[in-house]
C-alpha cells in the first residue's frame, strides 16, 4: 500500500464504482413500462456522460490521491512511486468501461428487434 500507483488505481475504482451507481438508477428507469425508445436514448447517453466526467474531472478519492502524490504521504504512511508498478491509465480505463456500456446496449438493442 505504500506505492502512489496502487493508491491511485484503488482511487480511480473507487470513483468509478461511485459513479456506477448510475448504472443500478438507468437499469430501474429502462425496467419502467412506460420509458420509450427516446428516453431510454437520453437516460443512457447520460448515465455515459456522467462516467466519462471522471476522465476530465476527477473524483473525490483521485483528487486526494494526486495530493498525496504531490507530499508523499496518505493517511500517516508514506507513499512514493515504485518502478515496477504501473497505474491504470484512467482514460483508456474509463473509455473501455463505457464501450462495455454501449455493447450491452446495442446488443440488447439487437435482440429486441430479432
Amino acid at each position: 500500500m505504500e506505492s502512489i500507483e496502487f493508491l491511485f488505481d484503488i482511487a480511480l475504482i473507487h470513483d468509478t464504482l461511485e459513479k456506477l451507481e448510475e448504472l443500478s438508477f438507468l437499469s430501474k428507469q429502462l425496467q419502467s413500462n412506460d420509458v420509450t425508445i427516446t428516453q431510454a436514448d437520453n437516460k443512457i447517453r447520460r448515465t455515459i456522460r456522467i462516467i466519462s466526467s471522471l476522465s476530465s474531472e476527477p473524483g473525490e478519492k483521485m483528487k486526494e490521491a494526486f495530493e498525496a502524490g504531490k507530499c508523499g504521504k496518505w493517511k500517516g504512511l508514506t507513499i512514493k512511486k515504485n518502478a515496477k508498478l504501473t497505474s491504470i491509465p484512467t482514460k483508456d480505463f474509463l473509455t473501455s468501461l463505457v464501450c462495455h456500456i454501449l455493447s450491452i446496449n446495442f446488443s440488447t438493442i439487437g435482440c429486441i428487434r430479432n
